[in-house]
C-alpha cells in the first residue's frame, strides 16, 4: 500500500468453498455443459474461472437480473486465491453495497490492493466512493484520483473526470477529458462529446447574447465575464485583444476582478514588451469558468456516465500504475 493512502488496517476475509453453496446458481448466459464446466473449474480453485463466474453474474446479458450475491461470492474466492482483478471488483462491491453489507473500510482496503497490483480502474471506483461522502471525511482528491488513471490509460476514468470537470462549466477542461476517454475506448466519453458541443452552442447563442446586450449597457459584470469568456475560449474563439478590451472596459467601470486581471496580465509582457501569450494562458487556466447556474439555465441533458464501471474486468492485465505519495488535506 502506498505510503500516502493512510487508512485503518482492515484484515481481508478469507473465503474458502466450504462458504458457498453446495449447488452454486450457475450464470445466465451459458449452455448448461459450459456452465458445469466453469463451476467444476472454479470449484477446483481455479482463480481465472472464479473471477469470470463472478462477472458474468455481475453483468449478465441483456434483459438478465444481475445475480450480486453469486457475484460477490465467486469475486471473494477468486480474491482469497490471489487473483487481483478480483480485488478491485470486492472493492467496488463493497463500497455500492451490492451482494453484501456496505463497507468502505473494506472497499477501500481492496482498491488499494488493486492499485498495489496495477490496475488503474481503482483510481475511478476510490473516487466515486469519495465523493458520495462529505468533504470533511474525503481523505483524498476525487479529481487527481482520477487524472491519475486517465494518465494510466483508464478510458472510464477519463469520463468521470470529464463529467466532473463539465459540473465545474470547465468545458475545455471536459472536452480534452472525453477526447482522452475516446481515444482509450470509452463509449460514454463518445457521447459526452457530441452532448459537450451541443451544449457550447446553445450557450454561445443564448448566454452570449444576453451578456453583449448587457455589456454594451455599460454592465461592468457582464464585460468582465465576456472578458472571461475570450481569455478562457468558453463558447467563443480564444481572442486575448477582445479579452483585454472587455477587461479594461469592466475595470473602468469599477470591477474589481476586471483591474486585478490587467495587473497580472501586464506583470509579464514578452522579452520584446509585447502581449505574453504563454503568460496569458497559464492566467486562463486559473480563472473561475462559467458558472453552474448559468449551464442548468440551458437544459441540457446529464452526462453520460458509464453504464458497467468493471467493464473490462476480465481483460485487464496488472502492472505499475503511478500512486499519490501524500494525501489530500
Amino acid at each position: 500500500m502506498s505510503a500516502g493512502w493512510v487508512c485503518a488496517q482492515v484484515v481481508l476475509p478469507s473465503v474458502v468453498p466450504g462458504t458457498l453453496p453446495k449447488q452454486p446458481v450457475a450464470p445466465p448466459g451459458e449452455s448448461p455443459q459450459a456452465r458445469a464446466q466453469a463451476i467444476t473449474a472454479a470449484d477446483g480453485g481455479d482463480a481465472v474461472a472464479q473471477l469470470e463466474l463472478g462477472y458474468a453474474h455481475f453483468d449478465p446479458p441483456a434483459g438478465t437480473t444481475p445475480r450480486y450475491s453469486e457475484a460477490f461470492r465467486w469475486f471473494a474466492r477468486a480474491a482469497a486465491s490471489g487473483e487481483p482483478r478480483a480485488y478491485l471488483a470486492l472493492g467496488h462491491l463493497y463500497a455500492e453495497g451490492l451482494g453484501t453489507s456496505r463497507n468502505t473500510g473494506l472497499a477501500r482496503d481492496y482498491l488499494e490492493r488493486a492499485l498495489d497490483a496495477g490496475l488503474p480502474r481503482a483510481y475511478l471506483l476510490l473516487a466515486s466512493a469519495l465523493q458520495g461522502l462529505p468533504p470533511s471525511k474525503r481523505r483524498d482528491d476525487p479529481q487527481q484520483l482520477l487524472t491519475l488513471g486517465l494518465q494510466a490509460n483508464d478510458g472510464p476514468s477519463g469520463n468521470a473526470l470529464g463529467m466532473l470537470f463539465e459540473a465545474k462549466g470547465a468545458f475545455n477542461e471536459a472536452e480534452r477529458a472525453y477526447r482522452d476517454a475516446e481515444r482509450l475506448g470509452s463509449k460514454a466519453a463518445t457521447q459526452n462529446i457530441v452532448r459537450l458541443g451541443l451544449l457550447r452552442d446553445k450557450l454561445s447563442r443564448n448566454s452570449l447574447a444576453r451578456l453583449n446586450d448587457r455589456a454594451r449597457l455599460g454592465d461592468a459584470d457582464a464585460q468582465y465575464e465576456l472578458a472571461v469568456r475570450f481569455h478562457r475560449g468558453e463558447g467563443i474563439p480564444v481572442n486575448y485583444g477582445d479579452a483585454i478590451r472587455y477587461y479594461e472596459r469592466s475595470a473602468a467601470a469599477g470591477n474589481p476582478a476586471a483591474k486585478r486581471m490587467l495587473l497580472l496580465i501586464t506583470s509579464r509582457p514578452s522579452a520584446t514588451g509585447t502581449l505574453n501569450v504563454a503568460w496569458m494562458q497559464e492566467l486562463a487556466s486559473g480563472i473561475t469558468p462559467l458558472g453552474a447556474e448559468d449551464i442548468r439555465a440551458t437544459g441540457n441533458t446529464p452526462p453520460v456516465q458509464e453504464p458497467n464501471v468493471l467493464v473490462g474486468l476480465l481483460a485487464m492485465q496488472a502492472g505499475a500504475v503511478e500512486k499519490p505519495m501524500e494525501p489530500i488535506k
